[in-house]
Order: structure tokens, then C-alpha cells, then sequence
């Protein structure tokens, strides 16, 4: 199956079997927790995957997330206010109700993603197929992907219109996607990534064009890498090791596509996840026309952010740490209602 696609054009975009091959949970295991660090994957049932799907969060009063809610009411309330405040809560637990009582269907689920955690030293980054909530990080205390019990995961996961994409439209850009076929449903996973502090001005990601390493960008361009400018050369070095020697043969089924890592200050490198090459896989510092057009014999080159383009850089906080509806309140605001 060695390099099965390479006869496809890639300025068409990925295919439809490219994008399942990227699937976390069919590439890890090539990989082990030797080189991807370790991992839980867990099947979803169909009954949670249509919950993912369902409008609506709701979290129940004794859930972990966000503690107990304060049942105390002040003193100097009026009797009339209560019977308000009474009416209020009883239509809010008549809309939540039915999301709680599926929540609490999903015990079995619950006790193995704990299971996990407890596996884990306590925390985990939840990640589907192919996509980790990360556009939900508003929703978690912590603020990040970092998970510390089972209903932060489902929150997460429920709150992610990532997540929801994954579901619903992984082979929506796929070049041979036949919207009026039928194409075989994937199996719907859930990955639990051990968690590691991971620094995110050492995160690269790699690109492969027929097979060849063609460029390696900076993953998060709104850090500073200033430090790391001198270390090029020896990263590279380092990169091509990798490639050679852990990547080649692991993902021979591909010819082009893009690989996300992370070298440590000890220069040990971890793969964190393998991506379609196209859209929506972003290109970062490079575009996927200069990719093409610079995949000859040349060397990969490494693209790091200069000191003041970081700064002006948006950082996913930035982007992900509030509500969608939140960051579409400028546009909003724009507009012309008489229009």
C-alpha cells in the first residue's frame, strides 16, 4: 500500500481515504506511546454521538465542573420574588431536565473516561477522530484543553463546534466527496491524550509532498521563538532524523500530508497528530502553492515568527477563549438592520 496516492493532484485537495487514514486512532497505533506519548481510545456510542449533535448544554447541579450550586436565598427577598425565582428554576429544570436525564445515561462512559483520568495522574486532553475541542476552552475552568474529571470532557466535547464538524462534515472538503453518495460512516472515538506541558514555542508543523519533507513551520504563531533562531540548523537535523527514520514507514499508505510534533529542550521529539494536506489544515507560515512549487530536491526549510510579527499575531485565546456568539457581537454591531 507504499504511497498508494501518489499519483493525485494536490491542488485538488485531500480524498476521502487520505482523511480517514488521519484519523487519531488509526495512525497512533503505528506510532505508540514510544513516539505519540500515551493514549486511551475509547468507542462512542451511537445515543452519545446524537447528543453531540443535540442544541443546548446543560450541566446538572452536583456536576464537577463548576461545584454544587448555593441553594441558600437571601433573607430580604419578598415573597413574591420567591414565587418568581420558583416559577424561574422550574421552567429552567423543565428545558435542562431531559439533557440531564441523557447525561445520566451515559454512566458507563463517565466511569471509563474517570478510569482514564485516574490512569493518567489526573488529567487528560480530550481529542474525537480527528479534531480536540479547543474552540471550547471558554467552557472550561482551567481554561485550556486540560481535563480533570469526565463531565469536563463531555462539556467540552458537547460545547465544540470542532467536535460537531467531525461528526457531521469530516469529508466535506475532500476532493472525490460526493454529497449524494453514500459514503461509510466512521466509527465515532474518543481519544484521551495523557497530559503533558507541553511548550508551545517547540511545537512544529511539518509538511510532506510526495513524500518528501518540504517545510517546517512554527505551530503557534503568537509565540515568541526568538530563542530558538539560533538552533535551526540542529533542529532541522533533528526533524529530518524523525522523519526518516519514525515517519516514512509508519504512514508509507500517504504521499503528501502534514504532521504536527514537539521537541523538547532534551531534543526528544513526540508526534502529536497527522493532518490532511489542504484545507482545512492550515499551512501556517508557508501556502500550499509554495509548498508544491518547492518540492524538488531543495532542503526543508524551518519558518519561525520574527520577535514583533508574534506579538501582532491573534492567539487562540484570543480566538477560542470566548463563546462564538462573543467574538460575533463586532460583527453584529455592523450591521445595517435596514438593509
Amino acid at each position: 500500500m507504499k504511497m498508494a496516492m501518489e499519483g493525485r493532484d494536490e491542488r485538488q485537495g485531500p480524498t476521502v481515504e487520505e482523511v480517514r487514514v488521519c484519523q487519531f486512532h488509526v495512525w497512533y497505533p503505528k506510532f505508540g506511546p514510544k513516539h505519540a506519548g500515551k493514549v486511551v481510545t475509547l468507542d462512542l456510542a451511537g445515543d452519545f454521538v446524537e447528543y453531540l449533535k443535540e442544541d443546548g448544554i446543560s450541566v446538572p447541579d452536583d456536576s464537577r465542573v463548576f461545584g454544587r450550586r448555593d441553594s441558600t436565598s437571601s433573607s430580604s427577598s419578598s415573597s413574591a420574588g420567591d414565587d418568581e425565582a420558583e416559577e424561574s428554576d422550574g421552567e429552567k429544570e423543565e428545558e435542562g431536565g431531559t439533557q440531564d436525564n441523557k447525561l445520566s445515561g451515559f454512566g458507563d462512559l463517565v466511569t471509563r473516561i474517570d478510569q482514564a483520568i485516574c490512569e493518567f495522574e489526573g488529567s487528560v486532553m480530550p481529542k474525537l477522530n480527528w479534531s480536540c475541542p479547543k474552540d471550547a476552552t471558554w467552557i472550561n475552568p482551567l481554561s485550556s484543553l486540560r481535563c480533570e474529571n469526565a463531565e469536563e470532557v463531555i462539556l467540552m466535547l458537547k460545547a465544540s463546534d470542532r467536535v460537531l464538524s467531525d461528526v457531521l462534515h469530516a469529508f466535506a472538503n475532500c476532493s472525490d466527496y460526493d454529497p449524494e453518495a453514500s459514503v461509510r460512516a466512521c466509527q465515532q472515538v474518543l481519544n484521551l491524550k495523557k497530559w503533558y506541558d507541553f511548550d508551545r514555542r517547540r511545537e512544529l508543523r511539518c509538511f510532506v509532498v510526495k513524500g518528501r519533507l518540504i517545510g517546517v513551520s512554527q505551530r503557534y504563531l503568537s509565540e515568541d521563538t526568538s530563542d530558538l533562531a539560533a538552533d535551526k540548523d540542529e533542529i532541522m537535523e533533528k526533524v529530518n532524523a524523525f522523519f526518516a527514520e519514525v515517519v516514512t514507514e509508519r504512514l508509507d499508505s500517504l504521499s503528501s500530508y502534514a504532521f504536527d510534533i514537539h521537541i523538547s529542550r532534551k531534543e526528544r521529539i513526540t508526534i502529536l497528530d497527522v493532518n490532511p494536506y489542504g484545507e482545512p489544515t492550515s499551512s501556517l507560515l508557508f501556502s500550499w502553492e509554495e509548498l508544491l512549487e518547492n518540492s524538488g530536491e531543495s532542503d526543508a526549510e524551518l519558518r519561525l515568527c520574527k520577535p514583533e510579527d508574534s506579538k501582532r499575531a491573534v492567539s487562540e485565546k484570543a480566538i477560542y477563549g470566548f463563546p462564538v456568539d462573543f467574538n460575533r457581537l463586532e460583527e453584529l454591531k455592523n450591521l445595517d438592520i435596514n438593509s
